[in-house]
């Protein structure tokens, strides 16, 4: 079903590449040329199809674009015995995203996952429309199965930080902590963590949970050994230890961090706070933060909203989901 070594999108890579060359050296009349041309010998492919559609999009032809494309979505639909690929399916996602249909690049991958129930590729494609349409649910529900089909570490990353901003932005209850915490404690029992980020949500989901004393014991425990940069460990360890009410052992720890980076402004801020008993000038990850998902007014396009005591907290969540999403679209 992949593509095979030497193909793209079911079409040899010599034939595709120069349509890519024309497009990366913004030569658009001559790549509608040779799209057309290579449509012309694959009149049956959807890559080809979706290579026009993108082309036209960039040309500012974005009606022309759209009716290509949904072309090489019906195409995908009505023809079983055709290829289908991530490749194909994530320049489609492109097209359909610059021409504010997200909905359709979504539905494409839905499709090919009913089709392939088992592709991680496809299954990673799937979630990264998700992310892009901010329907935490699904993203919890798709990398739960694949973390069940294939068991790594960052399939059950993604499905804890979905899980958080669910009850981030207010959609979810907070027994949903619970749920992700056993998921992870389970996972460490039998295969413990192995990449700074996942230690990083772990805390930051203990945090949620208002369990500081836990995130600590696991801050200085073998998992600790994570974090490499040690003033970073010193900057969770001074937070957490404010936010448990120990103020006192937070100033000597922002004190240290400031002694190895004195030019670390929000680390005085913080040290200040400390000093004089006040915890506001740390970041909150809890559900009373208000964070809001808005939609604009067409409808189409969605955002976050934080206030400005969330707003550290879910910009890390949402990057650590995009740092390990990868959607290839060029052979």
């Amino acid at each position: 079903m992949a593509s095979k070594f030497g193909m793209a999108g079911g079409i040899p890579e010599r034939r595709v590449r120069p349509v890519w060359d024309a497009i990366d050296s913004r030569q658009f009349k001559n790549a509608l040329k040779l799209s057309t041309a290579l449509l012309s010998k694959y009149p049956n492919s959807s890559y080809a199809l979706a290579l026009k559609a993108l082309i036209l999009e960039r040309m500012g032809k974005t009606e022309e674009a759209l009716s290509v494309c949904i072309n090489a979505k019906d195409l995908l639909y009505k023809n079983d015995s055709l290829l289908i690929d991530d490749l194909t399916l994530s320049t489609l996602q492109i097209v359909f995203q610059r021409l504010d249909h997200l909905d359709m690049a979504t539905s494409c991958y839905e499709y090919a996952c009913g089709k392939f129930p088992n592709n991680l590729e496809l299954m990673t494609g799937l979630f990264n429309c998700y992310v892009r349409e901010y329907s935490f649910v699904k993203q919890q529900q798709i990398a739960i199965k694949m973390y069940k089909i294939a068991g790594e570490e960052r399939f059950l990353l993604w499905a804890v930080c979905s899980i958080q901003l669910q009850v981030l932005c207010g959609n979810g209850e907070e027994k949903l902590l619970q749920l992700a915490e056993g998921l992870l404690k389970k996972h460490i029992a039998s295969h413990s963590l192995h990449e700074p980020e996942a230690l990083s949500v772990y805390i930051s989901l203990l945090e949620q949970q208002a369990k500081y004393g836990d995130a600590l014991e696991i801050l200085s425990g073998n998992l600790g050994s994570l974090m490499m940069i040690e003033v970073d460990k010193l900057r969770i360890q001074g937070r957490l230890l404010a936010r448990a009410g120990d103020f006192d052992g937070a100033a000597d720890i922002f004190q240290k961090v400031l002694k190895l980076c004195p030019d670390d402004w929000e680390c005085f801020h913080h040290y200040l706070g400390c000093l004089l008993e006040d915890d506001s000038s740390l970041p909150v990850l809890t559900k009373s933060s208000s964070i809001r998902v808005s939609t604009l007014t067409d409808g189409q396009h969605r955002h976050i909203a934080d206030d400005k005591a969330c707003s550290y907290y879910l910009y890390r969540i949402t990057n650590l989901i995009y740092f390990r999403v990868k959607c290839h679209f060029h052979p």
